[in-house]
């Protein structure tokens, strides 16, 4: 569509912004509830969760750097492939978790523990890009 220059008519363009636009609170609704009947103690409680998550955090963006560094030469580019493994984990991964009727309560505090941390691990990757660059 893009490419070809085509366009939607004005009801089914509306019609698709406004459901782009509905979809990440009704996704936070989903997380939220979904969390709301899980306890809030078992979130951090699961060592082996906390350790995938950490190094998805940090380890992660570094084996990115790393990669990127050695394909890209252009440092905008390695920037932005290592900050986008630093992003937390989708709230997509509790809608399908959801969808396919598999655990659940690990997909959402998989999102809300990543989310949570990401407000630190991001500056911190961030940093060591400008130091690095």
């Amino acid at each position: 569509m893009y490419f070809a220059r085509l366009q939607f008519p004005a009801i089914l363009g509306e019609t698709f912004s406004f459901v782009g636009g509905v979809t990440p609170p009704l996704s936070m609704l989903i997380i939220g509830s979904v969390l709301a009947e899980y306890p809030l103690k078992n979130i951090l409680s699961d060592l082996k969760i906390k350790l995938i998550l950490t190094a998805k955090l940090l380890l992660f963006p570094v084996a990115a750097l790393v990669l990127a560094k050695l394909f890209f030469l252009d440092s905008v580019i390695v920037g932005i492939v290592t900050l986008i493994f630093s992003m937390p984990c989708a709230s997509l991964c509790t809608m399908l978790s959801k969808e396919y009727g598999v655990n659940t309560d690990v997909a959402s505090s998989g999102v809300v523990f990543t989310t949570v941390f990401s407000l630190v691990t991001i500056p911190l990757v961030y940093l060591a890009l400008s130091r690095f660059f």
